[in-house]
Order: C-alpha cells, then sequence, then structure tokens
C-alpha cells in the first residue's frame, strides 16, 4: 500500500469524483474486494461491495483499518462479481461511517492490465443492459 499523497484533496476529489451511473450490487449476488492487509504479510482481506460504476466502487468496511484513508493507495486490489474477477489499483477517495452499514470506503479503481479493463468494461455493459431493461436499479 503506497499511502503517499499525489495531490492535495480538492484537486483528487475534482478529478476523481464519481459522476458516472453507480450500480448498487444486493448482498445476495456476492459481489467482494480484496486486499492484502496488512501490506506484505500475505493476508488477505475481502470486503462486500456496496456499488460500482466506472468512475470507481465502493465497498463496506466492517473495522476501521487505519491505512485505508482518502489519498490512499492500494495494490493488488481484486474485484469480484460472479465468475468475472479484475486485478488493480484503488484510489480511496472518502471512507464515512454509516449506521446501517458500518464503514463505506469509496475511490477510484484502476485496472491493472487492458485485459482487467475489457472484463470491467464488459461487466458494467451487462449491468448496463439489465438496468435498460428494468431489471436491474441503479443506485
Amino acid at each position: 500500500m503506497d499511502m503517499a499523497n499525489d495531490l492535495d484533496d480538492a484537486t483528487h476529489w475534482a478529478i476523481y469524483t464519481r459522476d458516472a451511473r453507480r450500480y448498487r450490487l444486493p448482498v445476495g449476488i456476492g459481489a467482494w474486494l480484496e486486499f492484502e492487509h496488512p501490506s506484505g504479510t500475505g493476508d488477505r482481506w475481502r470486503f462486500r461491495i456496496h456499488d460500482l460504476s466506472w468512475g470507481g466502487v465502493s465497498f463496506e468496511l466492517p473495522v476501521d483499518l487505519a491505512e485505508i484513508a482518502p489519498g490512499a493507495r492500494v495494490h493488488g486490489v481484486a474485484i469480484g462479481i460472479g465468475r468475472a474477477s479484475v486485478q488493480g489499483t484503488l484510489e480511496v477517495l472518502h471512507v464515512s461511517r454509516d449506521s446501517r452499514l458500518g464503514t463505506l470506503c469509496g475511490g477510484r479503481f484502476v485496472s491493472a492490465t487492458a485485459q482487467d479493463e475489457t472484463e470491467l468494461d464488459m461487466l458494467l455493459t451487462r449491468l448496463d443492459h439489465l438496468t435498460t431493461r428494468g431489471l436491474w436499479i441503479p443506485s
């Protein structure tokens, strides 16, 4: 995990604000986000994805992780839904406490490879098609 802040908060937020349609993912769909914590230990933690969009992802943190703060970059992140999974980096934009969900973390997900980007794009396109058919309700 790289804790360096390359941009000040205002610039970071202006560049990476998610204005794309968000797809809230119900618990039963089994959508997850996973990364190693603490970095270098080999211990991978898995968290439930709350919503996903072309602009980023938000997920539930059942425990507070001090290293997960706005401006942090988390490398080696995996996102999975069904049989699809992609690898990349999470650029943390916010960590918010919510009484219903515990702590909600959101950020910009940057795919690790062109293949990961294509897989993520296909997944989001499928969610978009379900939405236009009335079978999925974006958040």
